[in-house]
């Protein structure tokens, strides 16, 4: 059997008085505390013979935590803005041809001739997009922890689903 070490019992071995801690405190040293102001045999830190040297909470563990929603989808959207600014930069960045052959259907659109193409043909895709990414990160947000990782994925499922989709429509051509 282990012995107590000697002086203030930190659960956490961080070598702080955790009496003196100021601001919040985490679930399982509020625990701690209450197990300890009760005159509670086991509020040492150490269960002894019965606990087999587990920590004390440790079967109070908190609830895994949910990603919540507002940030996923935030984090789903500016995939989609991060995607659109650097697709923008990209065309932008390149120089022109300076011979051009304008004999084939849209060769020599101006750039805003091309973003006024793009958004025509591209709207109703990326709404759908958007729609399907709506969809999808409430699922998502209830099974993963972070929001970053949610959005992510939603953004990712998204972008397979539409991808899917248009081999469908192609084979359907």
């Amino acid at each position: 059997m282990v012995a107590d070490p000697p002086g203030p019992i930190d659960p956490f071995w961080t070598g702080v008085d955790l009496r003196k801690m100021p601001g919040r405190v985490p679930r399982r040293l509020r625990a701690h505390r209450r197990r300890e102001a009760a005159g509670n045999e086991y509020a040492s830190g150490w269960a002894g013979c019965r606990g087999h040297g587990r920590f004390m909470g440790m079967d109070d563990v908190d609830p895994p935590r949910r990603a919540p929603f507002g940030s996923s989808l935030l984090v789903a959207f500016g995939w989609y803005v991060t995607v659109a600014a650097a697709v923008f930069v990209g065309l932008v960045g390149v120089p022109a041809n300076p011979n051009r052959d304008c004999s084939v259907i849209f060769a020599c659109l101006t750039p805003q001739e091309g973003f006024a193409l793009a958004a025509i043909v591209g709207a109703p895709v990326l709404a759908a997009m958007l729609l399907t990414t709506l969809a999808i990160t409430p699922l998502l947000a209830r099974r993963v922890p972070s929001p970053v990782l949610a959005g992510t994925l939603s953004v990712s499922v998204t972008v397979g689903l539409a991808v899917l989709a248009g081999g469908f429509w192609q084979a359907a051509r």
